[in-house]
């Protein structure tokens, strides 16, 4: 866990800002279930992925949103 805000919060405050709008966001955590699955994506991330984590999805997952930019 984060001090001071959680990544959801971060998500957000990252979207709301015009400098940081439109960074891809993933969010990797341990956090499971639907409901905070779908928190995590009304926070308007770009990708939501659950630790334990295979390093082929993550890195499938960073190069669907940063692969050729």
């Amino acid at each position: 866990m984060m001090p001071g805000m959680d990544g959801l919060e971060v998500c957000r405050s990252l979207r709301s800002k015009t400098e940081t709008s439109r960074i891809p966001i993933v969010l990797l955590t341990y956090r499971s279930g639907d409901d905070i699955v779908k928190r995590g994506y009304e926070s308007v991330c770009t990708a939501y992925l659950n630790k334990p984590l295979e390093d082929a999805k993550l890195l499938q997952t960073i190069s669907e949103y940063l692969g050729d930019k």
